[in-house]
């Protein structure tokens, strides 16, 4: 047997082993009392230590209370307490104060608000040396001491944070890196997610914190901070040096501090001289300057198209009314700090996209092309991504879409390359191109480059109305990538609406900024973060720091000395086939395996699409532990267990593995149907109009599930669970389905007892992932599997079903469909052919339904719901002749010939490739129904 490549396998994998960040948030004097957080250090068992106690701490303060105690040290033998109590109220200074409890103040420290306020995380030390009988404080690098006489030389100090005993005055805080003692020496890493035991850094559980905010959820899920509305257009950058999300329009400025919390607004000295009709901005932060600009405006106007704000005085001062060749929607952007210039790629406008750079000099108040370029060409495109590696200087452009020729009529491809491009030699090459095997995407105008070999943006599918943002991580090296945390909501219908991503290093956070329109006019933006620590660069353990790393690096050990072992039996049967004469071993199987551990995670940890913590069942796993429900009814090895529809090793949803539930942004149904039909929306969010509903699961446009709390559970749903599930489910009308013609379905390459297993063991995690919904479960009964659900769960295909076998259809159930339909088809994001019989025969239903509904609203002169359903309908049955039809009149109703002229010249290329002839109706006869 060969060892080595083994041994060399597991060294990989634990080489390789992620650093987590994390810490503990504290509820303060912002929650009732019973609320706030508790933290016992030693949960009542503290060690002892001898000649001096030494505790540091990294701490992070917030702005919801500001006045409290952070911890007590207890001396139980001597009847003594320690206190640092902490004042952050005002302006002026931020006051620590360490104190002999219910005696007087050992240390007064006082720090200027300008010092605290650029650290997201505060450093904290304090030192008991009993030799010196001396207290040692130190906050953010600056120390203080105090005499305190009588210390022991041995003691046990209790150690809480937050609320402790009758001390109920806490402030909003939270801390990491926890660090008690050098002889002997606790660490406390704080990674948990959920649960009250602290463990230390060896695993063992050590502390206990009651109401805690465990802050490694923070890296899965993005918070929405604020949002803000206008009538009027509108722009919005970050300002990284300030913490500030600058949002204005021509006459005002809002100013939202991410950190404090803090929102403001102020009338400009003089309106705004750039007319504002795609809001395009720059930020200037090293000069304290905001930049308003246009690149065309289609007229010989001789308005402002660029200005510059002084964001001190608020006076606005004109730098040009040059106007590029054509308009440019949606152009990538970075602003050259160095060589003061603003730099644009990509774009589309007047029925062309653009391919050329351009820069705007602002020691020159000139838009002027950019420096010579050579080597390869990059198409052009609009919905491009940029971003620049000050380390190489090196300009980045990713994705987009566009083609070579760069005519809008002859159509567009989506593009997922990457080009560099040398900023002091002006080489141009491609690095990469790949297939994210996601349908549709186009990135955001900005990416975040992390100086360690990788990329961030925010992709999301904008042909859907109801879309979602991702967060990607590409590798500059080959685009290898993986999505991280979970989505954002954003309407995308509107050519002004638009998001951008930035990087604050300070706050160690990702700030996304999402401006959405429903008329190109008005429109309201909404800031959202979320923690970026090494946690997502893949920062790897040190050689020989395995001891310290606790029962995580325990259960990672465990899990690649299990690879190795399963390698090793696999490299030695191979070995001894090869050598065995007899052939009859040939069919042997190569390798031996159980059906992985099928207990759902935590839905309270929302995962990305690439980090589904259920195990994607679709591979074979060849356990034969799982029940068949073929088996013969007197088998006793394998007993049908099928016919109980909740598995024994089902959890128990209610038993508090869901913490407390907060509303998930997202969609719904524009119409309020009855109880009876639906749950109510989820209520109490900032902005409740875009939000998900309790228990409930979403086939059109992406696969989304909600758990009963609220929460978004779609990651523990594997792709083949999502598609176990839509197939049930479509079955289930008629009857259910049978097991044969199940696997025949999902596995067609499988037969007899693997295909067996595997669909059981599918059916198992499906049970346990729908175990987080009320009123919705998979059941075997007379030999077919169906989805039984009740009134409290809620399907968009089961009611758009509904809807379509009506006798009547309300305005009510019109508005429904309109937002089921808009946020794309069946399980559009998911493309395989297991699939493709059920999404054709939904599409054939919503085909012989739709022209009855757009007739109608035709008539009712509801153009854009006209133009939403032929929309619909084109995507299901792309050269349909109602739909264009339909499409094209309403928009030239609305007065919008242009785009109507597009769609209609864009059909008739596409129809002439499929059919090779001619389309037989003219454009002017589509004009008028």
């Amino acid at each position: 047997m060969h060892f080595r490549p083994i041994f060399l396998l597991f060294f990989c994998l634990v080489w390789s082993l992620p650093a987590l960040s994390q810490g503990l948030k504290f509820a303060g004097l912002e929650q009732p009392i019973d609320k706030r957080t508790s933290y016992d250090v030693f949960n009542g068992d503290a060690p002892d230590f001898s000649g001096s106690v030494h505790m540091s701490f990294d701490m992070a303060l917030y702005p919801e209370s500001e006045i409290g105690y952070i911890f007590r040290i207890k001396n139980s033998s001597r009847n003594k307490v320690y206190n640092l109590f902490y004042d952050g109220q005002g302006d002026g200074s931020t006051i620590f104060m360490l104190n002999d409890e219910g005696y007087n103040c050992l240390i007064r420290a006082e720090l200027h608000k300008s010092v605290l306020k650029e650290l997201n995380w505060v450093g904290i030390s304090v030192l008991f040396d009993t030799r010196r009988d001396s207290v040692f404080l130190t906050v953010a690098d600056s120390t203080w001491s105090a005499s305190v006489p009588g210390l022991p030389d041995k003691w046990r100090p209790d150690i809480c944070f937050g609320r402790s005993d009758y001390i109920i005055d806490v402030p909003s805080f939270a801390i990491r890196n926890l660090v008690i003692g050098d002889r002997p020496r606790y660490e406390f890493p704080m990674e948990e997610r959920a649960g009250t035991a602290v463990h230390d850094a060896k695993g063992r559980a050590v502390g206990k914190v009651s109401n805690p905010g465990w802050m490694m959820n923070d890296f899965f899920r993005w918070k929405k901070l604020s949002s803000i509305s206008g009538t009027k257009v509108a722009a919005s950058v970050y300002n990284p040096e300030r913490k500030e999300v600058y949002y204005f329009n021509r006459d005002s400025l809002y100013i939202y501090n991410v950190k404090s919390g803090d929102f403001s607004s102020s009338a400009f000295v003089e309106r705004c001289p750039v007319d504002m009709a795609l809001g395009t901005c720059f930020l200037d932060a090293a000069k304290n300057s905001l930049y308003a600009y246009e690149v065309w405006y289609g007229d010989a106007r001789g308005t402002a198209t660029v200005a510059r704000l002084d964001l001190k005085t608020l006076r606005w001062k004109v730098l040009s009314h040059e106007e590029l060749p054509m308009q440019m929607h949606h152009h990538g952007c970075y602003f050259d700090y160095a060589r003061g210039r603003y730099i644009i790629f990509g774009g589309f406008g007047n029925m062309h996209y653009n391919g050329h750079f351009y820069s705007f000099n602002l020691g020159t108040s000139q838009w002027e092309p950019f420096p010579d370029t050579h080597g390869d060409i990059i198409c052009p495109r609009y919905f491009t991504s940029m971003g620049y590696d000050r380390n190489t200087s090196t300009l980045y452009v990713y994705g987009g879409m566009g083609n070579e020729s760069g005519e809008q009529a002859v159509g567009r491809r989506y593009l997922y390359d990457l080009y560099s491009i040398d900023m002091a030699s002006g080489e141009v090459s491609r690095l990469w191109t790949t297939d994210l095997h996601r349908g549709n995407v186009v990135p955001v105008r900005s990416m975040y480059m992390d100086g360690a070999g990788s990329f961030y943006t925010l992709c999301y599918p904008e042909s859907i109305s109801k879309s979602a943002l991702s967060l990607y991580k590409f590798s500059l090296k080959d685009g290898s990538f993986e999505t991280l945390a979970d989505t954002i909501p954003i309407m995308s219908d509107k050519i002004t609406t638009n998001a951008n991503l930035y990087y604050d290093a300070g706050m160690e956070k990702l700030y996304a900024l999402v401006y959405e329109s429903p008329d190109d006019v008005s429109n309201s933006l909404s800031v959202y973060s979320l923690s970026l620590l090494p946690a997502m660069s893949g920062v790897s353990v040190k050689s020989g720091s395995f001891a310290g790393e606790g029962m995580r690096l325990a259960i990672y050990i465990a899990v690649c000395l299990a690879v190795a072992a399963a390698a090793a039996l696999a490299m030695a049967f191979r070995r001894k086939r090869r050598l065995s004469q007899n052939s009859s071993h040939e069919d042997a199987p190569e390798s031996i395996g159980e059906v992985p551990d099928t207990a759902a995670p935590d839905p309270d940890v929302v995962t990305g699409p690439e980090s589904v913590a259920v195990p994607d069942t679709g591979t074979e796993s060849g356990s034969a532990a799982v029940p068949d429900a073929e088996t013969e009814p007197g088998s006793v090895a394998a007993p049908d267990t099928e016919t109980e529809p909740e598995s024994a090793a089902v959890p128990d949803a209610d038993s508090g593995h869901v913490p407390d539930p907060k509303p998930v942004p997202g969609r719904k149904p524009v119409s309020r149907p009855k109880a009876s039909s639906r749950p109510k929306p989820v209520s109490g969010a900032a902005d409740d109009k875009n939000l998900f509903r309790k228990n409930s699961i979403y086939l059109f446009g992406s696969f989304t599930a909600i758990s009963r709390e609220g929460r978004n559970i779609t990651s523990i749903f594997s792709p083949m669970q999502q598609k176990l599930l839509c197939v049930v489910l479509f079955y289930s009308q008629s009857g259910g389905i049978a097991p044969s013609r199940l696997s025949a379905i999902l596995w067609p390459d499988r037969s007899g007892d693997s295909v067996k297993s595997l669909r059981n063991a599918t059916l198992n995690h499906l049970r346990k992932s729908l175990s987080y919904l009320k009123d919705v479960n998979v059941v075997y009964k007379d030999g077919y599997y169906r989805i039984d659900t009740g009134h409290m769960f809620y399907c968009d295909y089961l009611r758009l079903k509904e809807i379509i076998e009506s006798d009547t259809i309300s305005d009510g159930m019109i508005n429904e469909l309109g937002d089921i339909m808009s946020t794309g088809g069946f399980m559009e994001t998911m493309e395989d052919v297991s699939l493709d019989a059920v999404k054709e025969k939904i599409g054939h239903s919503i085909v012989r339904f739709l022209p009855v509904v757009i007739k109608n609203l035709y008539e009712k002169k509801k153009y854009d719901d006209v133009i939403l359903f032929s929309e619909a309908l084109h995507k299901i049955d792309y050269f349909n002749d109602i739909a264009l039809r339909y499409f094209v009149s309403a928009l030239c109703c609305m007065k919008r010939t242009d785009e109507a002229l597009l769609r209609y010249s864009t059909f008739i290329i596409e129809y002439r490739k499929a059919y090779g002839e001619e389309y037989k109706f003219r454009f002017t006869d589509l004009q008028d129904i």
